[in-house]
Protein backbone atom coordinates (compact mmCIF):
# COMPACT_ATOMS: atom_id res chain seq x y z
CA UNK A 1 0.00 0.00 0.00
CA UNK A 2 2.60 2.53 -0.83
CA UNK A 3 1.88 5.46 -2.77
CA UNK A 4 4.36 8.08 -4.64
CA UNK A 5 3.34 12.02 -5.17
CA UNK A 6 5.88 14.54 -6.74
CA UNK A 7 5.83 18.05 -6.11
CA UNK A 8 8.37 20.03 -8.10
CA UNK A 9 11.35 18.98 -5.94
CA UNK A 10 9.86 17.01 -3.18
CA UNK A 11 8.98 13.66 -3.45
CA UNK A 12 5.89 12.47 -0.81
CA UNK A 13 5.68 8.47 0.07
CA UNK A 14 2.51 7.39 1.51
CA UNK A 15 2.29 3.62 3.49
CA UNK A 16 0.51 1.86 5.33
CA UNK A 17 2.11 -1.03 7.36
CA UNK A 18 1.21 -3.68 9.59
CA UNK A 19 1.86 -3.85 13.31
CA UNK A 20 5.40 -4.56 13.44
CA UNK A 21 8.41 -3.64 15.70
CA UNK A 22 10.21 -1.55 12.74
CA UNK A 23 10.07 -0.30 9.17
CA UNK A 24 12.61 0.49 7.14
CA UNK A 25 12.61 2.69 4.17
CA UNK A 26 15.23 3.26 1.52
CA UNK A 27 15.47 5.62 -1.49
CA UNK A 28 17.65 6.42 -4.17
CA UNK A 29 18.11 9.39 -6.33
CA UNK A 30 16.78 9.08 -10.65
CA UNK A 31 19.65 8.24 -12.64
CA UNK A 32 20.15 9.17 -15.86
CA UNK A 33 17.81 8.64 -18.20
CA UNK A 34 17.47 7.14 -21.51
CA UNK A 35 20.36 4.54 -23.45
CA UNK A 36 24.18 4.91 -24.52
CA UNK A 37 25.63 3.23 -27.04
CA UNK A 38 29.24 2.27 -26.14
CA UNK A 39 30.51 -0.20 -28.71
CA UNK A 40 29.89 -1.48 -32.29
CA UNK A 41 31.47 -4.35 -34.62
CA UNK A 42 30.72 -4.52 -38.20
CA UNK A 43 31.82 -8.41 -39.91
CA UNK A 44 31.40 -7.95 -44.16
CA UNK A 45 32.41 -10.17 -47.04
CA UNK A 46 31.45 -9.69 -50.39
CA UNK A 47 28.47 -11.38 -51.90
CA UNK A 48 28.43 -10.81 -55.71
CA UNK A 49 27.55 -6.54 -56.17
CA UNK A 50 26.73 -6.33 -52.51
CA UNK A 51 28.66 -6.19 -48.91
CA UNK A 52 27.17 -8.64 -46.09
CA UNK A 53 27.38 -7.62 -43.15
CA UNK A 54 26.72 -8.31 -39.36
CA UNK A 55 26.60 -5.19 -37.08
CA UNK A 56 26.90 -5.65 -33.34
CA UNK A 57 26.23 -2.87 -30.92
CA UNK A 58 26.66 -2.87 -27.51
CA UNK A 59 23.89 -0.93 -25.39
CA UNK A 60 22.74 -0.20 -22.18
CA UNK A 61 19.74 0.95 -20.98
CA UNK A 62 20.03 3.73 -18.20
CA UNK A 63 16.89 4.77 -16.02
CA UNK A 64 14.06 3.69 -18.00
CA UNK A 65 12.36 0.27 -18.46
CA UNK A 66 12.10 0.66 -21.98
CA UNK A 67 13.66 2.91 -24.76
CA UNK A 68 13.73 3.21 -28.98
CA UNK A 69 17.31 2.88 -30.39
CA UNK A 70 17.27 4.25 -33.86
CA UNK A 71 19.79 2.12 -36.08
CA UNK A 72 20.87 2.27 -39.31
CA UNK A 73 19.15 4.21 -42.29
CA UNK A 74 16.58 2.76 -44.78
CA UNK A 75 19.35 2.59 -47.36
CA UNK A 76 20.90 -0.58 -46.65
CA UNK A 77 18.97 -3.91 -47.00
CA UNK A 78 17.63 -4.97 -43.60
CA UNK A 79 17.72 -9.21 -43.47
CA UNK A 80 17.58 -9.92 -39.56
CA UNK A 81 17.62 -8.25 -35.99
CA UNK A 82 18.29 -9.23 -32.80
CA UNK A 83 17.83 -8.39 -29.26
CA UNK A 84 20.05 -10.57 -26.66
CA UNK A 85 19.87 -13.44 -28.78
CA UNK A 86 15.91 -13.11 -29.75
CA UNK A 87 14.24 -11.87 -32.82
CA UNK A 88 13.35 -8.59 -32.03
CA UNK A 89 10.67 -5.81 -33.34
CA UNK A 90 11.87 -3.42 -36.35
CA UNK A 91 10.57 0.28 -36.25
CA UNK A 92 10.62 2.47 -39.47
CA UNK A 93 11.41 6.14 -37.04
CA UNK A 94 11.81 8.68 -40.25
CA UNK A 95 14.59 7.44 -42.89
CA UNK A 96 16.00 5.09 -40.09
CA UNK A 97 15.50 1.39 -38.90
CA UNK A 98 14.88 1.18 -34.95
CA UNK A 99 14.07 -1.29 -32.31
CA UNK A 100 12.93 -1.41 -28.80
CA UNK A 101 14.76 -2.18 -26.07
CA UNK A 102 13.55 -3.66 -22.93
CA UNK A 103 14.64 -3.70 -19.23
CA UNK A 104 17.28 -1.82 -17.38
CA UNK A 105 20.80 -2.95 -17.84
CA UNK A 106 22.93 -4.02 -20.65
CA UNK A 107 21.83 -5.42 -23.70
CA UNK A 108 23.47 -6.79 -27.29
CA UNK A 109 21.68 -5.61 -30.31
CA UNK A 110 22.83 -7.16 -33.70
CA UNK A 111 21.77 -6.83 -36.98
CA UNK A 112 22.35 -8.47 -40.56
CA UNK A 113 22.06 -6.71 -43.43
CA UNK A 114 23.70 -5.34 -47.19
CA UNK A 115 24.75 -2.34 -48.76
CA UNK A 116 25.12 -2.43 -52.05
CA UNK A 117 29.19 -2.08 -54.20
CA UNK A 118 29.64 1.17 -55.98
CA UNK A 119 31.56 -0.89 -58.87
CA UNK A 120 31.81 2.07 -61.22
CA UNK A 121 33.98 3.70 -60.19
CA UNK A 122 38.11 2.99 -59.50
CA UNK A 123 38.56 1.82 -56.93
CA UNK A 124 35.15 -0.61 -55.63
CA UNK A 125 34.02 0.71 -52.81
CA UNK A 126 30.93 0.50 -50.34
CA UNK A 127 29.58 3.05 -47.56
CA UNK A 128 26.84 3.73 -45.50
CA UNK A 129 25.29 6.19 -42.58
CA UNK A 130 26.29 4.60 -39.43
CA UNK A 131 24.78 5.72 -35.36
CA UNK A 132 27.82 7.46 -33.73
CA UNK A 133 29.62 5.56 -31.79
CA UNK A 134 32.87 5.84 -29.54
CA UNK A 135 34.51 2.79 -30.40
CA UNK A 136 33.46 1.35 -33.82
CA UNK A 137 35.57 -1.77 -35.55
CA UNK A 138 35.44 -2.63 -38.91
CA UNK A 139 36.59 -6.68 -40.59
CA UNK A 140 36.15 -6.88 -44.00
CA UNK A 141 36.52 -10.04 -45.96
CA UNK A 142 37.87 -9.65 -49.58
CA UNK A 143 38.69 -11.97 -52.40
CA UNK A 144 42.34 -11.83 -53.28
CA UNK A 145 45.18 -9.80 -52.24
CA UNK A 146 43.75 -6.64 -51.54
CA UNK A 147 44.40 -3.30 -49.71
CA UNK A 148 41.43 -1.35 -48.09
CA UNK A 149 41.58 2.58 -47.29
CA UNK A 150 38.97 3.74 -45.40
CA UNK A 151 36.97 7.28 -44.53
CA UNK A 152 37.10 8.68 -42.56
CA UNK A 153 40.99 8.22 -42.52
CA UNK A 154 42.15 5.26 -39.63
CA UNK A 155 44.82 2.72 -39.50
CA UNK A 156 44.30 -0.55 -41.10
CA UNK A 157 45.57 -3.99 -40.32
CA UNK A 158 45.75 -6.55 -43.08
CA UNK A 159 46.23 -10.47 -42.88
CA UNK A 160 45.99 -13.04 -46.22
CA UNK A 161 44.28 -15.82 -45.02
CA UNK A 162 44.22 -18.62 -48.12
CA UNK A 163 42.97 -16.92 -51.14
CA UNK A 164 41.09 -13.62 -48.88
CA UNK A 165 42.66 -10.39 -47.37
CA UNK A 166 41.04 -9.54 -43.84
CA UNK A 167 41.21 -5.88 -43.35
CA UNK A 168 40.26 -4.61 -39.72
CA UNK A 169 40.28 -0.66 -38.69
CA UNK A 170 39.03 1.35 -35.99
CA UNK A 171 36.90 4.85 -37.09
CA UNK A 172 36.62 7.23 -35.13
CA UNK A 173 33.57 8.64 -34.22
CA UNK A 174 31.76 9.25 -37.78
CA UNK A 175 27.94 9.57 -38.80
CA UNK A 176 29.09 7.94 -42.55
CA UNK A 177 31.68 5.66 -43.57
CA UNK A 178 33.46 4.04 -46.65
CA UNK A 179 35.62 1.04 -47.39
CA UNK A 180 36.96 0.85 -50.78
CA UNK A 181 39.71 -1.74 -52.00
CA UNK A 182 42.35 -2.25 -54.18
CA UNK A 183 44.49 -4.97 -55.58
CA UNK A 184 47.36 -4.73 -53.33
CA UNK A 185 50.96 -4.24 -54.85
CA UNK A 186 53.84 -6.68 -54.31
Amino acid sequence: GTRTAVAGSNTRVTATVPTTSGVQISWRARGKRGHTVSRASYRGRLSGDAGVWTAKLDVELLGEESAVLPLLPRSVTLSDLRVDGKRATILVEGNRFATVINGRGRHEVELDFQTAVIAGEVPPRVGFEIPQIPVSRFELTLPGKKELTLQPAANVTTRTEGKTTVAVAHVPMTGQVSLSWSEAVP
